[in-house]
Formats: structure tokens, C-alpha cells, sequence
């Protein structure tokens, strides 16, 4: 017990009253609250964060040594002037902060603890965020001793927090802004986001977009693709292959076409979904179709008066050669000489139609196993002698070099055509050109023709041919390869043309690299044979001509062509009856049943076609001989499935002798 004396002053006298007042329990919160302020202390001293005691009264009862560095004040300024606390506090965030304290100072007894987060000012002028954490301290009575706070430094992590909000913002902005539609879906195919250029795309509805029902928005998208099946598959394909990227075009119903990119989305080195990217390209392929388009037409118009020009001057050649003769049909001199230059003429006219179906690819020619650097060396001394004396020709032939499956005669109009162009793009000034036959693996994907092709990962054969000349134009490299084009000549001819057309019969493509000025680097790939190339064929002896016999059906709607059939055969001894269609020919084999020996059939033909005529010969005589003939490449004219085929094919243009050689091969006799 503690004595408390009260002393009292009266008018007679002094009087002294004794009073004894019990304030045990005082005593005891006085020793609990320091009891707790030691363990409180203990802890608080080492903590990272700024810790401290505020009594009921205001007062700052304990503040902890770390409090220093975030705020740059010590602590005891802090328990000298309590209202510091608040002063620190960021001006835009004091209020809430008083409100905080007033809130548990007079607010209901249940609010215990709170977390809050606010900026504080360092004596530096530094802005600090603070996580804040209060809790009210009861003694054994059940009476408060105050609160206690702990306040965290989470500057770092709230910038960090920031630029994250600042870079999703940034990112939503640039998907809503981009031009393409993008659709997010997870590992398993889920959708996880769409932007607005994706709905615009697809034309989807708000409704299905918020509904998030991935199988009405699948057969939404699938019911506008003209081919959703092939979709399909390759969504799957590349969600069994999650690591795999596409790149394709999707058309649809209604003609607009889509570029589509899929690729995996990486998150800590996995993958957690896959991005889908459309674009409407409708508008660029019809821009580009229509560009090729007046680039097809310029090209086609140049081979027109281009073919019109060397073909004119052919005829000139022949029908006046011709005509010559019959207007002085007495003058035998010139006959031969007439003849002669006529046949030439016309000779080069078919060979240059026949440049045009290579160009074309319509002339595939035998093939066999070809030594492409032998083949050089074999054609090297009939070239030395047409290079021009101002040019020096160097080559580096493999040895032993790649085989490749090829038309031999084909393979040397590709380096009679790259030579020539090497030295003519030289001109009258000095030049080098080397000759090179190597193997490569990497072809160059730029410049390469026919564009639509594509190398397969296998070893192919390089035939090089590069020059000092004048170079190309970017712009013009593409046309160099265009019929009759040149920058040199008006209507120079087919050779670069010709040589894309091999080229790509052969499997292979056609690469280039100039500058106007350096000079220029024709490559020609083809891909190899494991064949072994076959020994030269032994010489046969000339067969002796035989003399014909029994009837030929000649089947022709091409009258003066009916006609010179008939005169070499009526001159080997057969007898010729001829049709000017199939139906007619059907009909004329009716009448002469078992008197036609060989029927001798165009392939084009109003009606019934050579083909249609076959058949039907077959049905009225099975096993009839018969020769099929065509201005087509042969491999062209007989492709296809045919259940009856001819014993003999002749191209046309034919000489004499290639007409008997058929009949011979059609109608073998004895020698």
C-alpha cells in the first residue's frame, strides 16, 4: 500500500488527515507495459522496418533504430516530437493517414489491426511508399497500452508494380491499336483474351465475345472458311507440337483472305499458350493480282510481236523462196538453192515454237543419268569458238561431278544460253566469265525463279556461270527472264526464259545476284541422282528403207497437213484414205473394215479428239496399229491415264524420214 497524506488548513488550527489509496493495479500495468516494451524492444531493435509504440495519449512510447534509414530521421527525434509522424507523411496522403490514427483512437474497440499504404517525404525530399500495419496493445486487465506499428519500405516493389500497370496499359493500347486481330489461348486451347480488331476481323458479335463459349466462337469461325477443314488440322498439328510456328493464308467464302501467324507463348522458359495473329490481306492480293496482271500482260504483249517478228521473218523466207519458184517454174538453177533456204526458214521456225513449250514447260524430253561438269567440258570447244576474243573464259569443273537426271540436249541449252549472256552483258569491253559445277545444300531465297519454288533439305547441283558485264537493275531481274525481254536488243529471244523452263522441269530453280556496274552470278540447281551415269550407247548400223504396203487411215483436220501425209505415204506404196475428224474416222474404218493396216491420228481435233478416236478404233479392231500425233511435247501429248495407247508418237513439225521412222516402229516389216 502507498501512504498518500492530505494536510487542511482551518481557522483554528493546523489539521493532518492521513489517507491510504490502493493503486496495486497501476503498478502492475506500469510493470507489464515495461515488461512488453523489453520483449517489444528486443525484437524491434533488429527489425529492417521501422517499428514503434504510440500510447493511448499520443505519445510516442518506443521508436526503432531503423527508422533512420527510411526516413532519415533518428529516433529520437521522433519520440521528442511525436507530431513528426504525420508531418513525413506525402501531403496528398496526410489525410488518409489522420484518419487512420483517429479511426482507432475513437473508433469501436473491435477495429485490432489495419494495413494501409501511403507515401512519406525522407529529409532528403525523397518520395517513399510505406506499408503500414498497426496493432492495439492490451494489458492483463484488458485495459489498452497503445498500438504498435510496423512500417514496411515497398517503394521497390510498388515501381515495380507501376511500370507492370504501365506496360499491361501500353500493351493493351498497342493490341487495340494494331491492325492485326489477336487471339491469346492457353496450354490447352482455351481462349484467354481477344482484341477488337480480332472480333472486327471475324465478325463477331459483343454477345458471343462476352459469353467466352469457346465452341460457338470455333464454329462461328469455322462456318466463314472455305476450307475448315484444313484448319482444323492444323490447329491440331500444332498443339501436339506446342514449340511449332505456322505461317499460312486462309481463305474465305465470301473471297476475303487472311494471313494467319501462330506462335507459342514463353512465360520462365515453358510455354503456357499460343498467340494468333490475323490480317486482312484481301485488299493486297487483289492489288498484287492485278499487278501481275499488267506485268503478264506487257510480258505477253512483248512475246506476241516478238514471236510475230522472228516468225514473219521465217515465212518471208519461205513463201517467197516459194513464191519464186512457182512465178519461174522454168529456171531449174534456182530450185535447190530456193528449197533449200526454205527448209532453213522453216526449220527455224519450229525450233523456235519448240523453245516456247520448253519455256513453258511443256517439253520434258528422255532423261537419263548426266554428268553435269563432263557435259560442260564436252561443250566447252564449240563455245571457245563463239566467245568473242575481248572475253577470257576460266572454269572449275568438279571431279568427279554430280550426276543428275536430265535431257542432255536440254542441259546444254542452259550453258549455250548463261554463256551467251555472260558475254554479250560484257560488251565490246574487256571481260571474265567463269564457268563453275559444284554442289551446294544452301540456295539463296532471293532472286530465285520460279518464285513459287522451294528447296527440299537434300544436296543439289550448281551450275554457276558469272560475269564482269553490266550488270542488272534490281527492278529488271525479274524480267530478264521474261520472253524476247532485253535491255541490249529489241526481241532478243528466249535463251534466259528457256532456262527457267528446264529448270524447273528438272526439279530445280534459277538464282540470281547483280549490280548495275559488278558484274553479274547466274546459278542453276538441279537435284541430284544416286543413278550411276550410263555408258554411251554402241553405234547401230543404218536400216535400210522398206517398201509399204496395205491401206493407212489418216485421221487430220488440217487439210495441206492431210495432204503431205498422203504423198509420202502414197510414195512408200500405201494406200491412204483420209478423215478430217475423229467421228469421220470412226465412220471410214467402218466401211473399210479389215483393209486398214495403220491409222495415223492428230491428237487435237473437233469432235472426237485423237484420243476419243483411239478408243473407238480399238472397240471395232483391237490391237490396230496406230500413230498419235501432236504439236504438244510428247510427254505432254500422253499424259494421263489411257486405257489404249498408240504404237508410235510423232511431234510436230516432222520431217520425211520421222514420219516412216514411226511407221516403221508402228508397222514393223521384214528388212
Amino acid at each position: 500500500l502507498t501512504v498518500e497524506m492530505v494536510f487542511q488548513l482551518f481557522d483554528d488550527g493546523l489539521e493532518c488527515r492521513v489517507a491510504m489509496v490502493d493503486i496495486t493495479s497501476r503498478k502492475q500495468a506500469e510493470v507489464a507495459l515495461q515488461k512488453s516494451e523489453e520483449n517489444f524492444r528486443t525484437v524491434a531493435d533488429f527489425t529492417y522496418d521501422m517499428e514503434y509504440w504510440r500510447l493511448a495519449d499520443g505519445r510516442l512510447f518506443y521508436v526503432s533504430p531503423s527508422c533512420e534509414r527510411i526516413t532519415g530521421y533518428a529516433a529520437r527525434e521522433f519520440l521528442e516530437d511525436a507530431g513528426l509522424l504525420v508531418r513525413i507523411v506525402h501531403p496528398e496522403d496526410r489525410e488518409m493517414f489522420e484518419r487512420h490514427i483517429k479511426q482507432h483512437e475513437e473508433g469501436p474497440a473491435e477495429v485490432d489491426q489495419h494495413e494501409i499504404e501511403f507515401r512519406i517525404q525522407t529529409r532528403s525530399g525523397e518520395d517513399r511508399w510505406i506499408g503500414h500495419t498497426c496493432q492495439e496493445v492490451v494489458g492483463r486487465d484488458g485495459k489498452s497500452l497503445g498500438r504498435r506499428a510496423s512500417n514496411r519500405d515497398i517503394t521497390t516493389s510498388k515501381r515495380s508494380q507501376f511500370a507492370m500497370e504501365q506496360a499491361k496499359s501500353l500493351l493493351a493500347a498497342t493490341l487495340e491499336s494494331t491492325a492485326d486481330g489477336l487471339l491469346v489461348a492457353d496450354g490447352h486451347g482455351k481462349v484467354v483474351s481477344l482484341n477488337q480488331r480480332f472480333l472486327e476481323l471475324w465478325r463477331i458479335s459483343p454477345e458471343l465475345a462476352a459469353s467466352r463459349d469457346d465452341e460457338k466462337l470455333l464454329q462461328h469461325v469455322l462456318g466463314q472458311l472455305a476450307k475448315p477443314s484444313a484448319f482444323l488440322a492444323n490447329v491440331r498439328e500444332l498443339y501436339a507440337d506446342p514449340s511449332a510456328e505456322s505461317f499460312d493464308e486462309l481463305g474465305f467464302v465470301d473471297g476475303r483472305v487472311f494471313e494467319r501467324y501462330s506462335r507459342p507463348q514463353w512465360l520462365a522458359g515453358k510455354i503456357v499458350g499460343r498467340v494468333w495473329s490475323f490480317r486482312d490481306v484481301t485488299e493486297r492480293r487483289r492489288l498484287e493480282a492485278q499487278n501481275r496482271a499488267l506485268q503478264k500482260s506487257e510480258s505477253l504483249g512483248r512475246m506476241a510481236g516478238a514471236i510475230a517478228h522472228h516468225f514473219n521473218n521465217q515465212l518471208a523466207v519461205v513463201i517467197g523462196n516459194l513464191d519464186l519458184l512457182i512465178s519461174n517454174p522454168t529456171r531449174k538453177e534456182e530450185l535447190a538453192e530456193c528449197l533449200s533456204e526454205a527448209m532453213s526458214a522453216a526449220r527455224k521456225a519450229a525450233e523456235m515454237s519448240g523453245q516456247m513449250l520448253t519455256y513453258l514447260g511443256l517439253t520434258h524430253g528422255q532423261r537419263e543419268p548426266r554428268n553435269l561438269a563432263e557435259l560442260c567440258r564436252n561443250q566447252l570447244p564449240q563455245i571457245l569458238t563463239a566467245i568473242p576474243k575481248t572475253v577470257s573464259l576460266k572454269t572449275d569443273l568438279a571431279e568427279p561431278g554430280p550426276v543428275i537426271e536430265a535431257n542432255g540436249s536440254q542441259l546444254m541449252q542452259v550453258i549455250t544460253s548463261l554463256l551467251t549472256n555472260a558475254w554479250e552483258a560484257c560488251g565490246k569491253e574487256r571481260g571474265h566469265i567463269n564457268l563453275t559445277v559444284k554442289t551446294v545444300r544452301s540456295i539463296p531465297g532471293t532472286n530465285r525463279f520460279p518464285v513459287e519454288w522451294q528447296p527440299k533439305d537434300t544436296t543439289y547441283a550448281c551450275l554457276e556461270v558469272s560475269d564482269t558485264g553490266s550488270g542488272i537493275a534490281a527492278g529488271d531481274i525479274e524480267k530478264v527472264f521474261d520472253p524476247f525481254y532485253s535491255s541490249k536488243f529489241v526481241g532478243r529471244g528466249l535463251g534466259l526464259a528457256v532456262v527457267v523452263g528446264i529448270a524447273r522441269e528438272h526439279g530445280g530453280c534459277v538464282a540470281v545476284e547483280s549490280e548495275p556496274g559488278r558484274g553479274s552470278v547466274f546459278r542453276v540447281f538441279f537435284p541430284l541422282t544416286e543413278e550411276a551415269t550410263p555408258q554411251k550407247p554402241v553405234a547401230m548400223p543404218p536400216t535400210r528403207k522398206a517398201s509399204g504396203g496395205g491401206t493407212v487411215l489418216v485421221v487430220e483436220d488440217e487439210e495441206l497437213v492431210a495432204k503431205l501425209v498422203t504423198r509420202v505415204l502414197q510414195r512408200a506404196g500405201y494406200r491412204v484414205i483420209v478423215a478430217k475428224d475423229g467421228v469421220e474416222g470412226v465412220e471410214l474404218a467402218q466401211q473399210h473394215e479389215g483393209e486398214i493396216c495403220l491409222a495415223v491420228l492428230d491428237l487435237v481435233m473437233p469432235r472426237m479428239d485423237g484420243w476419243g478416236t483411239l478408243a473407238a478404233l480399238r472397240k471395232l479392231r483391237p490391237g490396230i496399229p496406230v500413230i498419235l500425233c501432236s504439236g504438244y511435247d510428247e510427254v505432254h501429248a500422253m499424259a494421263g491415264e489411257h486405257a489404249e495407247q498408240p504404237q508410235a508418237f510423232l511431234g510436230k513439225p516432222y520431217t520425211i524420214e520421222a514420219l516412216m521412222k514411226a511407221v516403221h516402229q508402228a508397222v514393223p516389216q521384214v528388212l
